[in-house]
């Protein structure tokens, strides 16, 4: 019974934009005037219907009357000749959009034709929506939907988060402070940042800043533990905040490769997690598995394993890192048969 598991810039006029494009062809292209009266959500393609484009007018507008910056939405056809960050750019510096004197706002351009995406972020809230978790909100909570041709629900499942991260204050993120996809987020958000990985330093974060933080954004590490990312944003919900904005930015494919270890983990008496050492992917699959099945064994290749510790067990499984070799997984398996 053995089984793999699969595994911004800164704008001149200091806006965020979220450029998301669907053709191939390459064509001249005229910049659409700036609404008058001015409207939060702008379709050039009839893509949305009147009451989809409704419901997400209501919410960007509650959004612009909470807060300091602003959001649009603006859906063109194609970027023709241009760039995707020069068309953003240039569209941004001709709308304005943002509040004046201010170095933040929000401008979501989808150009249908083009089959791209693309979020530029303006320095106002670069220390919260940074260019890692803004590749990460478009491919992990916008594509999935944009694929199946649900366009209104992907931008707004995607304002969503935006929202979330662009009302956050201070950046919790919950990873390990040594990776470099952390080190990255707390690069960009310039020292108004944690990063948690365990319940003993979120509760020593949260007493050290009580009545010092308002409000916070949670962000994840994408191949962090799902389980104990869900445990350990429960602990800030707990904890009087105005507002905790919870982006669940681990990857869909890392959330599912840890789901199916541990299950199988619970259902065999050995369980081999095949991995380089460096991987920290591949270290959370042994952690969750060694939680439910005491014999896990971490090797990094077939030469790691003693089989003979195996003999007299009748089910054994195994799981790998996503950039796991096939031919060492195969080799083990075949070790394993033997």
């Amino acid at each position: 019974m053995i089984k793999r598991v699969l595994g911004l810039l800164s704008l001149k006029s200091a806006v965020i934009f979220f450029c998301i494009f669907m053709a191939t062809t390459v064509s001249a292209v005229t910049f659409p005037d700036s609404p008058k009266p001015f409207r939060y959500v702008n379709d050039y393609t009839n893509t949305l219907s009147e009451k989809q484009l409704g419901v997400l007018e209501a919410k960007l507008a509650a959004y612009g009357k909470e807060t300091s910056s602003q959001i649009a939405v603006v859906i063109v056809p194609t970027t023709g000749e241009y760039e995707v960050s020069q068309y953003t750019f240039e569209l941004g510096d001709k709308w304005g959009v943002r509040r004046k004197n201010l170095n933040n706002g929000v401008l979501l351009l989808i150009a249908k034709e083009d089959r791209k995406l693309f979020i530029a972020v303006g320095q106002g809230l670069q220390g919260v929506l940074t260019d890692a978790l803004a590749s990460q909100i478009i491919r992990n909570q916008i594509r999935p939907y944009f694929r199946n041709e649900q366009y209104a629900q992907g931008i707004d499942n995607g304002l969503d988060y935006i929202i979330a991260a662009a009302k956050g204050e201070f950046v919790v993120i919950i990873g390990d402070e040594k990776h470099p996809e952390v080190q990255g987020i707390m690069g960009a958000a310039a020292g108004q940042c944690a990063v948690i990985d365990t319940e003993e330093k979120a509760e020593k974060f949260i007493e050290d800043n009580k009545n010092k933080l308002k409000k916070i954004c949670i962000v994840s590490q994408t191949t962090f533990n799902y389980n104990k990312f869900k445990y350990l944003v429960e602990i800030f919900q707990k904890n009087s905040y105005d507002s905790v904005g919870i982006l669940n930015t681990i990857c869909n494919a890392t959330e599912v490769r840890q789901t199916e270890a541990g299950e199988l983990a619970s259902m065999v008496d050995a369980m081999i997690v095949i991995g380089g050492r460096t991987s920290s992917n591949t270290q959370k699959l042994y952690d969750i598995c060694k939680k439910v099945c005491k014999h896990t064994f971490y090797i990094q290749n077939a030469d790691d394993m003693d089989y003979n510790i195996l003999r007299g067990m009748d089910r054994v499984g195994i799981t790998a890192g996503a950039s796991t070799p096939n031919i060492i997984i195969e080799e083990v398996l075949k070790r394993c048969q033997i």
